[in-house]
């Protein structure tokens, strides 16, 4: 499903038209970007959790250039789906 598939389903299930649904949507998508941004957790009923984790540097070898190589801490965004999605795919039948 890409984002215009998206926004209409959202339009459909709200009863409201296709560009209030699109504004909903990049409202919340913008609220999650700068919360993440921000380094806080956010947690969103009956989908799950997202969160920045912050990776120690590392060595690592680089194949192409033949040597080591320190890679430098970073933040990457951690999503762990809430339960009862969890346990709605599980019960799914796959095609």
């Amino acid at each position: 499903m890409n984002t215009k598939e998206f926004t209409t389903a959202f339009a459909e299930s709200l009863k409201i038209s296709r560009k209030d649904a699109a504004k909903l949507l990049q409202e919340t998508t913008r609220v999650l970007r700068e919360t993440l941004a921000e380094k806080k957790s956010l947690s969103l009923q009956r989908l799950g959790n997202f969160r920045i984790k912050t990776l120690k540097s590392r060595s690592a070898y680089l194949p192409a250039l033949g040597q080591k190589a320190l890679i430098p801490p970073r933040d990457v965004i951690q999503y762990q789906p809430s339960a009862g999605l969890k346990n709605k795919l599980k019960n799914t039948p796959t095609p």
